[in-house]
């Protein structure tokens, strides 16, 4: 929800032990109202909801309708949204033209030699640090999952 409506991703940091601190401690950096993607009061509490850290305190975690029954969702009618036109349909040349998107380069200021002294540092199995290499310059990382997952191969 963050980076549907901020454009970038709601944790980050200049190393990753600073982005996992950020998501540990709720750290969520709001644009301002004179910011050219400000945001509602609802769509701030929808989203910091959305992002509790407990699950069972997440919205959502009862089920989708208490999603669906956020004051930022009043003006839809969730009945009748399947047959209403799109707000907008973007006009493309091809299946392959990205003219709507920003490039990554240009959103996420990520050195991916960043990212491997951060692993370094922390005495990650070479195993993970090889996996690291197929994943340089994505935005996200679930260190965790992909060590648990390179160990299964092993």
């Amino acid at each position: 929800m963050y980076e549907f409506l901020i454009g970038i991703t709601p944790f980050y940091g200049d190393n990753m032990d600073e982005i996992f601190q950020n998501i540990l401690s709720q750290q969520i950096m709001w644009p301002g109202p004179e910011d050219d993607c400000a945001v509602s009061p609802e769509a701030m509490d929808l989203t910091s909801r959305l992002l509790a850290f407990e699950p069972s305190d997440r919205l959502g975690f009862n089920g989708a309708d208490e999603i669906k029954q956020h004051p930022w969702f009043a003006p839809i009618n969730w009945e009748t949204l399947r047959n209403q036109p799109a707000v907008m349909v973007p006009q493309t040349d091809d299946i392959f033209d990205t003219s709507y998107f920003s490039a990554r380069q240009e959103m996420y200021q990520v050195d991916s030699s960043d990212i491997a002294e951060d692993i370094e540092e922390s005495a990650v199995p070479n195993p993970l640090a090889r996996s690291l290499e197929r994943f340089r310059g994505f935005s996200f990382i679930n260190l965790h999952h992909l060590a648990s997952a390179n160990q299964s191969l092993t």
